[in-house]
């Protein structure tokens, strides 16, 4: 799906042609070990639902550079055992697939550089190619930019009929003003697959 005449939507990741860039968002390792913490039991299956699914977006697209947009794990203040080893994994499925692989730091991300540090993933605030900004979303960009791509919001729609509903991720699009010009907003869905 054309987002833009240069940015398309493949699944639930955006593809920048131009950069050769895969931008996913939002994944939340580690979520199922969190809530098992608070006392509900989730069977383990992220991680292998998010490879099977980037297994088949990156059959559509050959990246050189994968951009995880924030919150790549879940816990605020501690790094689980889950986290850790999920992390790990996703890294090394990622770099199979393309020449460099980004983390852009997002609000769940406070300690994310010693994951990051192990398997030698730069960890930055946002990512500017040409007239394109790639940005977590929870801090408001500071300088003018045609296209702004957020994570962090989990833009979902719900359909009811009035006895049952079902919410579906979605991509949401539309015009703001940084600095007072014009800017296009893409927020793109989570990768985070336990919750829509």
């Amino acid at each position: 799906m054309q987002l833009t005449n240069r940015i398309r939507a493949i699944d639930i990741a955006i593809w920048l042609e131009g950069h050769k860039t895969l931008v996913i968002c939002d994944t939340h390792l580690g979520y199922e070990q969190s809530m098992q913490q608070r006392g509900i039991l989730l069977p383990q299956t992220q991680l292998q639902q998010t490879i099977d699914r980037l297994r088949w977006i990156l059959k559509q697209v050959s990246p050189k550079r994968i951009v995880l947009n924030g919150d790549i794990k879940h816990e605020f203040g501690s790094v689980l055992d889950q986290e850790w080893n999920d992390c790990f994994k996703l890294i090394d499925f990622l770099k199979d697939n393309c020449d460099e692989l980004l983390f852009i730091k997002g609000n769940h991300d406070p300690l994310i550089e010693p994951i990051a540090k192990k398997k030698n993933v730069p960890v930055i605030k946002n990512l500017q190619l040409g007239n394109i900004l790639i940005t977590h979303g929870d801090e408001l960009p500071s300088e003018h930019t045609e296209v702004v791509i957020i994570g962090h919001e989990h833009p979902a729609i719900t359909l009811e009929d009035g006895v049952k509903y079902e919410k579906y991720k979605c991509f949401l699009t539309r015009k703001i003003k940084v600095k007072g010009k014009a800017s296009l907003l893409i927020a793109q869905p989570s990768f985070h697959l336990l919750k829509p």
